[in-house]
């Protein structure tokens, strides 16, 4: 795609990325004033005839039994090779799924140094809080730098993050080419868009109630200079334990009324629910809840037991010490 180079005043971005090339959404209403567009990126269509809207909490359209990538999927689930299913479809992820190259080889710019570190912070109450602080080096070009906290693995279409607004829970801005995030400090919660409907004008038919049902919990951040992305970071895996409860989403050991629902950690690293006092796998079939790679046992899938669209296990999931969380 040519490059195209426009004058205008800068603001600080509110929504999505953009690259060279590729049109600012967040600069649309100020480059159109100046008569420089671009095309928008192509729309996705959706593989099934009859999509589902759910609201994971951002609404959106999903196709849990036909997918082709992640953003086909609700929160909490990849798309994916299921047991028993010739093609896939949208499944709860076991392991790592978001590569920790996709921004910087997505946005087709260099990488950016950052480190994710654990800094100790003294409470009210005397106590020591390990939290995790994310710093950065950009660019000496660099005029904004912004950083996500993702609540699902990203993927990156046409210079954009798709599922942006799905799956940002945290974000920073920042017009300093050097400089650090505390992903302890609740003022970075990204506020939830007001759309109550799907973009077809259907209604959900499942809902989280404002809470993140997280698929995979990273960071990154991208550099901007006059014209675009200069550079951007690998992705880095923070701690649940270490983080502010953005969106009152996390609960790490799943006891009492409040935590029922809330995001865990379990034993292998994977993000489950909680029910009952325990940490649950999620699932949309029987063979989701499978241990050993074989097709779950009848019944395994418990469809009474619902976060959102998703039902959990009937069996809790393997657990881990919360120390090492």
């Amino acid at each position: 795609m040519r490059r195209r180079f426009c004058r205008y005043s800068w603001v600080v971005p509110s929504r999505r990325p953009w690259t060279r090339g590729a049109r600012a959404p967040w600069l649309g209403p100020v480059i159109a004033a100046l008569g420089c567009t671009e095309p928008p990126a192509p729309a996705h269509v959706l593989p099934c005839d009859v999509p589902l809207c759910v609201a994971d909490p951002v609404p959106h359209l999903v196709c849990l039994d036909a997918c082709e990538r992640h953003d086909d999927c609700p929160l909490g689930t990849v798309c994916g090779a299921v047991a028993g299913h010739a093609e896939p479809v949208c499944t709860p992820p076991r392991g790592p799924q978001a590569s920790s190259a996709v921004l910087v080889e997505g946005f087709g710019v260099p990488p950016m140094e950052a480190t994710l570190a654990t800094v100790e912070l003294p409470t009210a109450d005397g106590r020591v809080d390990a939290t995790a602080e994310l710093s950065w080096r950009a660019p000496s070009s660099t005029t904004v730098v912004t950083c996500a906290l993702l609540a699902c693995p990203p993927s990156i279409e046409g210079g954009v993050i798709t599922r942006y607004d799905q799956c940002v829970m945290a974000r920073s801005v920042s017009a300093q080419p050097v400089g650090s995030w505390s992903l302890a400090d609740a003022e970075r919660e990204q506020p939830l868009p007001a759309a109550a409907t799907c973009v077809d004008g259907s209604a959900p038919v499942a809902s989280t109630d404002g809470r993140f049902p997280v698929t995979e919990l990273v960071v990154g951040c991208w550099a901007y200079d006059d014209t675009g992305i200069v550079a951007a970071t690998r992705l880095r895996r923070p701690a649940v334990s270490q983080i502010h409860d953005f969106h009152d989403s996390f609960d790490l050991d799943c006891q009492g009324a409040a935590a029922e629902g809330r995001t865990c950690v379990l034993g292998d690293g994977t993000m489950g629910s909680c029910a009952q006092g325990a940490c649950h796998r999620r699932c949309l079939r029987d063979a989701d809840c499978s241990e050993d790679g074989l097709p779950g046992e009848d019944g395994a899938c418990d469809p009474d037991a619902r976060v959102g669209i998703l039902s959990l296990c009937v069996d809790p999931g393997p657990t881990r010490p919360v120390e090492d969380i």
